[in-house]
């Protein structure tokens, strides 16, 4: 089976087709073509559109690496912002204290504070230390 052009027209690909292949499957020297898989349908294309296609998924994976990692960094600045807002709302210390609220100090100014910070949302995270 050739679907080529149906692949050609329905993923938007722009290489022309390979004459070898066509040429040897027409002779039956091959029996079947590569196999694209895409939008929940099944595609035998020649090496070229094969190619091509399996081209532009390196460069998806690549943006989904991307866009994964610029993920990572934004869920770490929300769960900073959350460690925060709990440590605030619940004080540290015994009896409830508030030890820099009390002073006028902003926990994050405190490097001892903020390593306790960054271990504890590296575990949330599943990093390791």
């Amino acid at each position: 089976m050739n679907d080529c052009n149906k692949a050609r027209e329905e993923l938007n690909l722009t290489r022309g087709c390979c004459t070898s292949c066509h040429e040897d499957f027409d002779h039956g020297y091959i029996t079947n073509f590569c196999t694209i898989t895409a939008k929940g349908k099944s595609y035998e294309v020649c090496c070229d559109l094969w190619d091509e296609f399996a081209e532009r998924q390196q460069v998806a994976r690549r943006t989904d690496t991307e866009y994964a990692s610029n993920l990572r960094n934004d869920l770490k600045i929300l769960l900073q912002q959350a460690y925060l807002a709990g440590f605030n709302a619940t004080g540290d210390g015994y009896n409830a204290e508030y030890p820099y609220d009390q002073k006028g100090q902003d926990p994050e100014d405190d490097t001892d504070w903020c390593e306790k910070r960054n271990e504890a949302i590296k575990s949330i995270m599943g990093e390791t230390k």
